[in-house]
């Protein structure tokens, strides 16, 4: 957590720097008479472009969190309904190939978060052939009991919610902004501050302050926006722990030797 926020103040400080470089030469370089002539017409400009600019990124942010806690959610209820199924299954002692489905699900637990860490390759192919198998293999057995033959339509679907909650998290983590609206963000950005650097102010302490100010804002909205549009990486990353948190669960049933 510590290097993130390390890397986050480099990112953003390293942004505002550059900011007032360019603001450093444009003062120098532009003359006084020219700056001061463009006052009412950058001000308008700025004033108006920078609230298109402002409601187009929001609503970006708007969009990209809500596919970010969608996949929030379809994490902690995969993770839920592959905890029940594993116990459920622990009550089809007639099924041969039994423990070797459960030790597959509970590998499932342990894979799953690892393949979407950071940087990772995750392989959401992988993830389908291994509940692909495990269902398979669960339905080439015949009930054995009256307690599995009652519990064998429970099982079946709570398969199925496993499997359309983990299609629901690998489709909603796949979607991304258009590439249109994502440029728009950073192009955007650089000209709200590109306009800011041309407008005149007296002080240049207080217009780099004012360009400071914004460069800070708009590196943090896209930052933000890109980060929130990848679930997997970034600053902003889901929490896997509810996957953390079945893995042990099934690891204490085994041990405790808890359901048949």
């Amino acid at each position: 957590m510590g290097m993130r926020h390390l890397r986050r103040l480099v990112k953003h400080g390293g942004w505002i720097t550059f900011s007032i470089a360019i603001l450093f030469v444009v003062t120098r370089a532009v003359p006084e008479p020219v700056l001061r002539g463009a006052i009412e017409v950058g001000g308008n400009f700025l004033q108006t472009f920078g609230g298109i600019y402002g409601i187009i990124v929001a609503f970006a942010i708007y969009v990209t969190w809500g596919e970010h806690n969608d996949t929030q959610v379809a994490i902690e209820r995969e993770a839920v309904s592959l905890l029940e199924l594993y116990r459920v299954l622990g009550w089809f002692p007639t099924w041969v190939e039994r423990g070797a489905v459960r030790q597959q699900l509970h590998r499932y637990a342990l894979t799953v978060p690892k393949a979407h860490l950071p940087h990772a390759a995750g392989n959401d192919r992988q993830e389908h052939e291994m509940l692909d198998k495990s269902l398979a293999s669960f339905l080439s057995h015949s009930p054995g009991s009256p307690t599995e033959e009652r519990l064998f339509p429970h099982a079946l679907s709570l398969f199925h919610e496993l499997n359309e909650a983990r299609e629901h998290r690998v489709t909603v983590a796949n979607l991304k902004l258009p590439n249109g609206l994502r440029w728009f963000v950073f192009i955007g950005g650089a000209i709200c501050v590109g306009a800011l650097d041309l407008l005149w102010v007296d002080s240049f302490a207080i217009h780099a302050a004012l360009v400071a100010g914004m460069t800070w804002v708009i590196v943090a909205a896209a930052s933000i926006t890109v980060d929130l549009d990848d679930p997997y990486a970034g600053d902003f990353v889901v929490d896997w722990q509810r996957f953390h948190k079945t893995a042990d669960l099934m690891e204490q049933t085994e041990c405790n030797g808890a359901g048949p």
